[in-house]
């Protein structure tokens, strides 16, 4: 075998070794890792965690460590080309249980404290003022005034009420339902994909190892826009205000 070619091991009978070579080695008993230029890059663990760019695990996680900060971030690149197929990019995946909690499906922290961190009921917790949508008048065309939104607004109910998945001890949320919304304003109403449909697994005899999946989708609403059309309907009330303010103002003068 040429030298340019990785080493090949048996891990039955190999011995583990501290130092590197280029290729996979054994660093410790019951480990695997693979390096270069006699630098380790890559290890599975006796636990079978994975480490990219570390040897350190992190509790039971695995974990990918970008040890140059000045360096380029990890890409993680959707090399699909049909178009017409979506895909999820990065999934994360509680198979067997819902947390539906405050605990984190997702958290981005630095050494002074969690910056963003998307929950595992979907909530979303980040510092305060920093949100910021693309506004500029360069990257908008069609632009129109708003048209009024004061029967709009006047149509919805707003409730109180859990979600399915809430304990009924829990605080009640605040908002509308989609359901009653839709006939008097349908253009803020959008499709929620509660269960995104797929396919059977099979194993090699055709046996089911996980049945299909069939889309369930529910109907959503957008919020943001909500708030812009209702910002229209106040617009609108102070100028009705205003107006009877000077009506009773030249009632009162005469």
């Amino acid at each position: 075998m040429s030298q340019t070619k990785a080493q090949l091991i048996d891990l039955g009978t190999a011995v583990a070794s501290s130092t590197p070579v280029n290729g996979p080695y054994v660093p410790a008993s019951n480990t695997v890792a693979i390096s270069t230029n006699s630098t380790e890059r890559l290890r599975v663990d006796s636990s079978g965690r994975l480490l990219v760019g570390t040897t350190t695990p992190d509790g039971t996680a695995n974990v990918f460590e970008r040890n140059a900060p000045s360096s380029n971030s990890f890409v993680v690149r959707n090399s699909n080309t049909n178009n017409s197929v979506a895909t999820l990019g990065i999934k994360i995946v509680y198979s067997s249980v819902t947390p539906n909690d405050t605990q984190a499906f997702l958290a981005c922290v630095d050494s002074t404290a969690g910056r963003v961190i998307l929950k595992n009921n979907g909530g979303i917790d980040n510092y305060q003022s920093n949100n910021v949508n693309l506004c500029d008048e360069r990257e908008k065309k069609n632009i129109e005034t708003l048209d009024s939104t004061w029967n709009c607004l006047k149509d919805w109910e707003l409730k109180k009420f859990h979600y399915n998945e809430d304990a009924d001890t829990d605080d009640k949320r605040y908002g509308v339902i989609a359901q009653q919304v839709a006939p008097h304003c349908p253009e803020v109403i959008s499709d929620w994909v509660k269960q995104k449909a797929e396919d059977a697994v099979l194993d090699k005899d055709g046996n089911v190892i996980t049945p299909a999946k069939e889309e369930i989708v529910r109907m959503g609403v957008k919020e943001q826009q909500m708030m812009w059309m209702s910002i229209k309907a106040l617009q609108e009330a102070q100028i009705r205000i205003e107006q009877l303010e000077a009506e009773v103002a030249a009632l009162k003068a005469q």
